[in-house]
């Protein structure tokens, strides 16, 4: 069988972009089994496209040849119920088929698509030794999985020439890039679609899609805004809200995305730790095949470095009071926490919570790392700026990791013209304290390494450091004492001021329709960022729709019909609701409280 004689033509066929090169593998294969049955393993990411190549390929054939396809992951991984599901597709009559007799009767040439192929990962070696073997010249099966071909197929000599393997690669940045220009998008904004959709080809047309549908709408927001709306598309294709409110979802992926985004690295119980173990476990799968997130080793995983410094700024300006407690869940994970992953997650979590504390307000390199000593001996705790060069160092006697503390400081290192030299050794030592489950530091050493001491002194008070000797301090951090430690620590020094919180949001509601009013209300004041009262309004607007705000009477209803729509006075509201006045204004009570709090404050994970 050539191109000739069975009339498929592809020249003429709606090709995907930059897939040429795979779109003629799948032919190549196509006239090979001709000859002889081939089976093709596709392979490649999630996101990666795939299942549209297949079915793109399977639309530009003439003549149609009869095609099966088969959704893995919703059929059994037996003989018997694939036996059965492919004489439902054929149309053959009777019970008690498997797949080699069914296979046996269905026409020749034949295409069998088998996605979500990773479901049947048991059922491979069946496939591989029974059914392979038996296929019928002119049957061509395509495999579609995530997982790598090579080493899920086991080794049968009797098919081994048969099969073939065609990897699917996200796109390169510049091919995505010149995608998203041709569908009529400006330079920088096919750059930020670069950066969200990481090379997906899907992600990449979802982002088009967006554009092609809101043209004006796009290109009136600003970098930050676009990023955040193109998030929004990934993460949820069928929304139709224009801004990405991280966090703001109540028990939705974007609950779990904003604590994400706050640390380098997360794993799963670090993210239940925060958010709550059933929401990180919902959407855990989810979270982890998405393009923006990446693996970091055996069970650690982050956003992509770039992605994530542009939407932090959006993270912890949404929700003022909403870092502090995130980080502050995260902290107490790590004072609890066993296990060889306890260690770098440590790391990261003094990255991002402990450290700010220390380097509040001062200029510091954009990124550093913390290297700590892995075995018993005479080692240090190393700070490193984003080149590698090493600023500050604590090198001493570093317990292992499964008998903790303390570690005993004998010398301290400063790198030659260090900027803000005692806040690098604050960190350092700060380092060796966590890690090490507990700290001494003679008065000596501190000395020799030229920093102020005096400022050193007031340092130590501040963290919980104790001295019964002018010359010693000690922080013992054990099992019982660095989870109060760091509660203490991390806990918000001021409490969100809750009477406030209420108040905003009404004196929000009342100027809903008046944006001067709004941008000098008390809700614009509480952000840390001043925002525009357009967006204000809009996140005032969202928050009515999203937040549950009481079931009866409908605290989302009331709120809406007095100072949204402005039906009437309270006393109106409450014979249209068919409520009493005490019922009516208790629940208005109640629903604005929910809506300040749905505002300012993130979820309470789950116990």
């Amino acid at each position: 069988m050539n191109r000739e004689q069975d009339g498929m033509t592809l020249a003429s066929a709606r090709r995907l972009f930059d897939r040429a090169a795979e779109m003629e593998s799948l032919e190549q294969a196509w006239r090979a089994a001709a000859a002889a049955p081939v089976v093709v393993g596709v392979e490649g990411p999630s996101g990666v496209g795939k299942s549209l190549l297949v079915r793109t390929f399977l639309k530009a054939m003439a003549p149609d040849p009869p095609i099966l396809w088969t959704a893995a992951d919703e059929v059994a991984p037996h003989p018997q119920a694939v036996g059965q599901h492919l004489a439902q597709a054929l149309g053959l009559d009777g019970a008690g088929w498997d797949p080699i007799d069914a296979l046996r009767e269905a026409p020749s040439p034949l295409i069998w698509v088998i996605d979500h192929y990773d479901a049947w990962r048991e059922f491979d070696a069946y496939l591989c030794e029974t059914v392979w073997p038996r296929l019928r010249p002119g049957t061509l099966v395509m495999a579609i999985g995530r997982e790598p071909f090579a080493a899920l197929w086991h080794e049968t000599p009797d098919v081994r020439g048969q099969r073939r393997i065609l990897s699917v690669l996200p796109w390169a940045p510049e091919v995505t890039r010149r995608y998203l220009a041709s569908a009529g998008m400006p330079t920088w904004l096919a750059a930020l679609g670069e950066l969200v959709s990481g090379g997906s080809p899907t992600l990449a047309s979802r982002l088009a899609a967006t554009f092609n549908q809101h043209p004006t709408v796009v290109e009136s927001l600003d970098a930050g805004q676009a990023l955040s709306l193109f998030m929004e598309r990934a993460l949820h294709p069928g929304s139709r809200r224009l801004n990405w409110r991280a966090g703001l979802g109540d028990e939705s992926l974007d609950a779990v995305v904003a604590p994400a985004l706050l640390f380098p690295t997360f794993t799963r119980p670090l993210l239940g730790a925060v958010v709550g173990s059933d929401l990180t476990a919902r959407h855990w799968e989810r979270l982890c095949t998405l393009p923006l997130v990446e693996s970091r080793g055996p069970g650690l995983w982050g956003f992509r470095g770039a992605l994530r410094a542009e939407l932090e700024p959006a993270v912890l300006q949404l929700r003022p009071w909403a870092a502090r407690h995130w980080r502050w869940h995260a902290a107490r994970f790590v004072a609890w926490a066993e296990g060889a992953g306890t260690a770098v997650i440590a790391e990261e979590v003094l990255r991002t919570v402990l450290a700010p504390r220390v380097l509040a307000g001062q200029a510091w390199p954009t990124s550093w790392q913390v290297h700590w000593p892995a075995a018993t001996a005479r080692k240090a705790v190393v700070l490193t700026d984003a080149s590698g060069q090493v600023l500050a160092s604590a090198e001493g006697q570093f317990p292992r990791a499964s008998e903790p503390g303390p570690a005993v400081v004998e010398r301290i290192a400063l790198s030659p013209g260090c900027p803000h030299a005692w806040e690098a050794l604050a960190t350092v030592l700060l380092a060796s304290a966590v890690l090490a489950r507990g700290l001494v530091v003679e008065a000596q050493v501190l000395h020799d390494s030229g920093v102020d001491a005096r400022l050193l002194t007031r340092w130590f008070q501040a963290y919980g450091f104790e001295t019964h000797d002018p010359q010693r301090w000690e922080l013992a951090l054990g099992p019982r004492r660095l989870g109060p430690w760091l509660s203490r620590l991390l806990y918000p020094d001021v409490p969100a001021p809750r009477d406030r919180l209420f108040k905003a949001a009404r004196e929000a509601l009342l100027a809903i329709h008046d944006l001067d009013q709004l941008e000098h209300s008390d809700l614009a004041q509480l952000w840390p960022e001043r925002l525009s009262p357009v967006r204000l309004r809009h996140w005032l607007l969202d928050a009515l729709s999203s937040a549950d705000l009481g079931e009866w009477p409908s605290g989302r209803a009331l709120l809406t019909l007095y100072y949204v729509e402005r039906k009437g006075p309270h006393e109106l509201l409450a014979e249209r609701l068919n409520v009493s006045r005490a019922t009516y204004f208790r629940t208005h009570q109640r629903a604005l409280t929910r809506l300040a709090e749905h505002l300012f404050l993130p979820p309470a994970p789950e116990r």
